[in-house]
């Protein structure tokens, strides 16, 4: 089988067959990492402005990294881990903004759904697993309660007596109904200490009938987890309400804007920009176009904006694609993209 001169990306229509080009009865497990990208690339093609991830294995995800053409290199975007207060605007450079920023980056997860089959793609051998990225909003612990843990291990077996509770919000687009929640899993991932991964099983999702939002529940057995949720949880709301408080009759000058997210299902990484235009999508709603950076596996993640997040300590917007750019009068702008986000309602 031919393989690519070096530098040149290989078009998936030169994999060999035509059954594997339609992805029908190829084994993943018999392909390269390079025609197992090229036919996740494939099905990614027909994702239009969504910024979801495809890809048949975890391993091949660095190399989608390396590939990305959006933003080579990501220059603009910053490990939540390596985050520092001087990496921020001067003008930005608060303790408040610092520990909204630091809380948020414990709060953001990894979303992977592993029941997202595409029609074409019917062997159980080539499902493909979407990535994108989520924030928890809420945890509630149950210990020695009458309340049965409703996971899937405990209705087949001996029910634990405590477990968590966790809620978090990622886009519709990621997660669109309950049977792909039930297959999805949120990873928790703070530094590079294995200690500090954990993995949440989805249970339900509650899905906007209009917006690309989705109210993701998930469960977890490691009750440890709970006092670092709490207390991360209580200090973005705390820190979120006093920038509120201080720039909201400002918010019309001040646009700053920061997504922390997991591109191309990698590592969570901090990104800033500043939100280009204000949309009404019925009623109050609003949605935003912004320049902070993002990329694919960005959908779903949280959207700060600065003097516009922090009533009832509660966002309001998250990440949903990336379109072409339009002026003041609506029309599109030629060669220019902007990110854009949904409205979640508080």
């Amino acid at each position: 089988m031919d393989m690519p001169k070096k530098g040149e990306k290989k078009s998936y229509e030169n994999v060999e067959g035509q059954e594997k080009a339609a992805g029908i009865v190829c084994n993943i497990n018999e392909m390269t990492p390079e025609e197992r990208r090229q036919l996740a690339y494939k099905l990614m093609e027909k994702q239009g402005d969504k910024e979801f991830l495809i890809s048949f294995c975890e391993s091949d995800l660095h190399n989608f990294y390396e590939d990305c053409e959006k933003n080579p290199r990501h220059e603009k975007f910053y490990p939540v881990d390596q985050f520092s207060i001087t990496l921020l605007p001067r003008k930005y450079q608060t303790m408040e903004l610092y520990h909204v920023i630091k809380s948020l980056g414990f709060l953001t997860v990894r979303v992977e759904v592993r029941s997202a089959t595409p029609k074409d793609c019917e062997s159980s051998l080539n499902k493909p697993i979407t990535y994108g990225t989520g924030r928890i909003y809420d945890v509630k612990k149950y210990v020695g309660d009458d309340k049965v843990c409703p996971c899937a291990d405990c209705k087949a077996g001996t029910p634990v007596s405590e477990w968590l509770n966790i809620k978090a919000m990622t886009a519709k687009h990621i997660v669109p109904d309950n049977i792909d929640a039930s297959h999805t899993f949120l990873k928790l991932v703070n530094g590079s200490h294995k200690s500090e991964n954990y993995i949440l099983d989805g249970i339900s999702a509650q899905v906007s009938s209009c917006h690309d939002w989705c109210r993701l529940t998930c469960i977890t057995h490691d009750t440890s987890l709970f006092n670092k949720v709490d207390e991360e949880l209580k200090a973005y709301n705390m820190y979120a309400r006093r920038l509120y408080e201080f720039y909201r009759h400002s918010r019309g000058k001040e646009k700053f804007v920061v997504i922390i997210s997991c591109p191309h299902g990698c590592s969570k990484q901090i990104s800033f920009g500043y939100w280009c235009q204000r949309e009404q999508t019925g009623g109050i709603d609003t949605a935003y176009t912004y320049t902070a950076p993002t990329c694919v596996g960005s959908s779903g993640a949280s959207v700060f904006i600065l003097g516009r997040d922090g009533r009832q300590g509660l966002f309001n917007q998250i990440h949903s694609g990336c379109r072409s750019r339009k002026d003041k009068k609506n029309n599109f702008i030629d060669g220019e993209k902007v990110n854009f986000s949904t409205c979640v309602p508080e």
